[in-house]
């Protein structure tokens, strides 16, 4: 599943089901209601095959609508280049090309 079918699902599960999301706080304890509709949601989630452990979920922005939540997702970072791997690698590919020129 890529990151625009992720949204589409959550997106039409708050959809069809009317879902406004409580937006939750760090520094306040949540109500259980708040819980409970949270639970709720993840559950319909889980059904349409999203995974609670999927890495997406940390680049899920939630925006408020007049009928029901509605979620985005922030882009995800650019892989920073290895510079270690880079020099593991040409260093590999130097013993290798020793190895190859010894056994002629």
């Amino acid at each position: 599943m890529n990151d625009s079918q992720f949204i589409s699902i959550l997106n039409s599960i708050t959809r069809k089901h009317r879902l406004k999301l409580p937006l939750l706080r760090a520094d306040e304890p949540p109500s259980s209601e708040a819980i409970s509709i949270w639970a709720n949601c993840l559950k319909l989630c889980m059904k349409q095959g999203i995974s609670l452990s999927d890495s997406r979920w940390k680049r899920v922005t939630i925006q408020d609508g007049e009928k029901c939540t509605t979620f985005s997702l922030e882009k995800s970072p650019e892989p920073l280049p290895d510079d270690d791997f880079r020099v593991g690698l040409q260093l590999l590919m130097g013993l290798l090309e020793n190895y190859k020129e010894e056994k002629r």
